[in-house]
């Protein structure tokens, strides 16, 4: 295999584990944990990877937007705030989200180039929701909350 069907190669795959990052992002409780994490955060974890090792082997990256820098900005700003916040644990766990939502910002912009693969990504977000959709649906049908939900399933595992 020559490198540039391993590079294709790696792009698509690191598409796919965004495009499954993508589809779980909705589904916070409604779908089981594995290893004490959600599986869209596996899913996440994976893209990340294959994002970096896509970004080595084309040896180059797509020029952030002003957008970007701002949200950058942002981010720092966020993390700086944990030198005169009042409640520590809050602040670094809001700057931690805030981190994650730039990281897939960036990942975004970098592995979904085309304007098909945007749009893919919405219509995968959108299907997606569709399971949390069920899941409450599911909830009310059944008369139980979503929190008893969660405990029903944590004693499964």
């Amino acid at each position: 295999m020559n490198s540039a069907a391993a590079a294709k190669g790696l792009d698509t795959l690191a598409y796919a584990a965004l495009w499954l990052f993508v589809l779980t992002i909705s589904w916070s409780d409604a779908i089981p944990v594995i290893g004490g994490f959600v599986i869209g955060t596996w899913f996440g974890l994976a893209t990340v990877v294959l994002g970096l090792m896509r970004v080595f082997v084309f040896g180059s990256l797509r020029r952030l937007s002003p957008l970007h820098w701002w949200m950058l900005a942002f981010v720092a700003w966020a993390e700086l705030s944990f030198l005169w916040t009042i409640d520590s644990a809050s602040t670094i766990s809001r700057a931690g989200t805030y981190l994650q939502q730039l990281i897939a910002a960036w990942l975004i912009w970098e592995i979904a180039a085309k304007e098909n693969r945007v749009i893919e990504l919405l219509q995968t977000y959108l299907l997606g929701t569709v399971v949390g959709s069920g899941n409450t649906l599911f909830n009310f049908w059944t008369g139980r909350s979503s929190a008893q939900f969660v405990a029903e399933a944590d004693k499964t595992m």
